[in-house]
């Protein structure tokens, strides 16, 4: 796991050794400017969380969905079956989660740490539950790890 270069900042890379929020610090190599394709996504982005956000609130599901704990901030939002293609803004598979349990531990950690979260096994169930074909992903990195 490599780690931000940003000085008693221990958050995981995101690109150029640096973590999503120090990104500015890249020196000259400056972040081009959004494409009209991109920030017509991002609007389609931000009202599917909108919706989604005010779906799990009238069904009292408005919890992480890695500890299952209530929000005190802005949600992270985790795509379970990842970001490819129509996946990015598909409700069914968006689900939030604190920045913690997701980027710095789900994301963040190898599954032998992530074993040992108190959530993890909550998780799964609820993997299983919710997408057989996730959960069956979520054991097969299990077993990419043990070998």
């Amino acid at each position: 796991m490599k780690y931000c270069k940003k000085p008693d900042c221990n958050n995981p890379v995101f690109g150029g050794g640096y973590c999503k929020f120090h990104q500015y610090m890249r020196g000259t190599n400056k972040i081009r400017p959004k494409s009209k394709k991109r920030i017509k996504e991002d609007i389609v982005y931000k009202n599917v969380k909108t919706e989604k956000q005010a779906e799990l609130e009238a069904e009292g599901k408005y919890v992480c969905v890695f500890c299952g704990e209530p929000f005190t901030c802005k949600p992270d939002w985790h795509h379970v079956l990842g970001r490819d293609g129509n996946l990015m803004v598909d409700k069914k598979h968006l689900f939030p989660a604190h920045y913690t349990c997701h980027i710095l531990k789900y994301h963040g950690s190898p599954i032998s740490k992530l074993k040992k979260e108190p959530w993890w096994n909550r998780y799964l169930q609820w993997c299983k539950e919710f997408d057989y074909e996730l959960y069956q992903k979520e054991l097969r990195k299990l077993d990419r790890e043990c070998q």
